[in-house]
């Protein structure tokens, strides 16, 4: 469960999300 920050790079933000998870 790590945070990120929505504002920067959202699209590779949920990548990595979903990458993680």
């Amino acid at each position: 469960g790590e945070r990120w920050s929505p504002d920067t790079d959202t699209d590779r933000n949920t990548r990595l999300a979903v990458a993680v998870r």
